[in-house]
């Protein structure tokens, strides 16, 4: 939260934190325990959010561009599984969710401006799920082609409202009112203000007037990861009387959205949402930053045409970004001109160190294939041992067999001749008596 900590110490707990869960994941579970701190907290804080259960809901709450390009997969694992898990917790308690088809082309435009950029120019939540290779670059081609396909798949349904249509809502926020908030966002994007002014609008005219304390009594919502719409929107509509200090405004911060879907809904036995909020928002905080990028590349102009191309080049490998990144630690301030070079050997050994590991992975894997082909071949040779063992054993005793029957029939065949020793001289001694006779 960038208004207790600063831009540098909120990066340095983003990276903490996925490290953390990435190597001791077991302790990344305790930190979910403050998240859940955290959570409960606001909640204290804010008396326009209460904190009973709720069991049955008829909101109808509206995604904005962002978060439906999480929901679909095209921000990263962490942004996705958040996104599913407040849509899912929602839907448990009767609420729907939808989303603008001005939603639908805001978001489109986000994936086709980044799919036509130059690699280096590349940067955002989608380059960096891309980076770090959780989403396939065909995947978000096939997104951008058809952004409510994908939405319904992934349940939601697309809305299309006209702001000429309906005109007995119009007296609830009129057009004067939307050119009125569309000059108050004042957003350096057009586009962008055009499609947040539409969100307000549409809200307010389907609430009829109707305006509710706590987001799950109102009959509509707009859901945006943009704290400063959440801000302004609210803070026009309490300037223009539109709504009371204690009521809930147009529009709901993400964060505030994560609460309801924790505490309101049932959850509050379960670390699933805790966890990946807090995951998703380390993934807000770390990622790629085309101000940061453009002030290594103009930190890196003073140096030779091959610099410059190598410079380029680290900027498609996300260890190289990853590392930039750090250095900058969320800052768009611009880096030390003294260390130059120190900043492009640190993106190259980071390059690198992907290569080296790589390497070292494939050299373990394939010194334990060599462990385990010799572990088969001694065992392998144990057998035939074995076997050799066992039939030399067997033709033994075999031999043994046969010498103990050549013997017997020696004993029977010496037995056989003194008998027919002893008949031929009996035989001669009868002829001779005869003979006598």
């Amino acid at each position: 939260d960038v208004s207790v900590l600063s831009q540098s110490e909120t990066h340095v707990c983003a990276r903490f934190v996925q490290w953390l869960s990435k190597e001791q994941p077991e302790l990344a579970e305790k930190l979910s325990l403050f998240v859940e701190a955290g959570l409960l907290a606001e909640l204290v804080e804010d008396f326009r959010k209460p904190s009973a259960l709720e069991t049955k809901s008829e909101t109808i709450f509206f995604l904005d561009g962002p978060m439906l390009l999480g929901l679909v997969g095209t921000s990263g694992e962490a942004l996705q599984t958040e996104a599913r898990t407040i849509v899912e917790a929602l839907k448990s308690i009767g609420c729907r969710v939808q989303v603008f088809s001005e939603s639908c082309r805001e978001a489109e435009r986000v994936l086709t401006s980044y799919l036509k950029a130059s690699p280096s120019d590349r940067h955002g939540r989608t380059h960096t799920a891309i980076l770090k290779g959780e989403v396939d670059r065909a995947y978000v081609q096939t997104v951008a082609s058809d952004i409510e396909a994908a939405a319904e798949k992934f349940g939601v349904n697309v809305r299309d409202y006209s702001l000429e249509a309906f005109p007995n809502d119009h007296k609830y926020f009129d057009a004067e009112r939307k050119t009125d908030v569309y000059s108050f966002l004042s957003w350096d994007n057009p586009l962008a203000r055009d499609h947040d002014a539409f969100a307000v609008t549409a809200i307010m005219r389907m609430r009829h007037g109707k305006h509710k304390n706590d987001p799950l009594r109102n009959s509509h919502v707009f859901i945006s990861s943009n704290e400063k719409l959440v801000r302004k929107a609210r803070e026009y509509c309490l300037q223009s009387q539109l709504i009371r200090e204690t009521q809930c405004g147009p529009v709901v911060d993400i964060r505030d959205l994560a609460t309801i879907a924790w505490l309101r809904t049932g959850f509050e036995n379960s670390e699933k949402l805790p966890t990946s909020h807090m995951l998703a928002q380390c993934e807000r905080v770390l990622r790629v930053r085309k101000d940061v990028i453009e002030n290594a590349r103009q930190q890196v102009a003073k140096f030779t045409p091959e610099k410059i191309e190598q410079f380029e080049l680290l900027l498609q490998d996300n260890r190289a970004v990853s590392y930039l990144m750090d250095t900058a630690r969320g800052s768009s301030a611009p880096f030390d001109p003294d260390r130059d070079q120190e900043l492009l050997d640190g993106m190259l050994d980071a390059a690198i160190k992907v290569v080296r590991d790589e390497t070292d992975a494939k050299l373990s894997e394939q010194k334990k294939k060599i462990r385990e082909l010799r572990a088969e071949n001694k065992k392998a040779q144990k057998e035939i041992q074995a076997e050799y063992e066992a039939r030399l054993n067997d033709e033994a005793r075999k031999a043994v067999d046969l010498e103990a029957r050549l013997a017997e029939e020696k004993r029977r065949r010496d037995k056989d001749a003194r008998r027919l020793a002893l008949i031929d001289s009996r035989h001669e001694a009868i002829m001779s008596e005869g003979i006598e006779y």
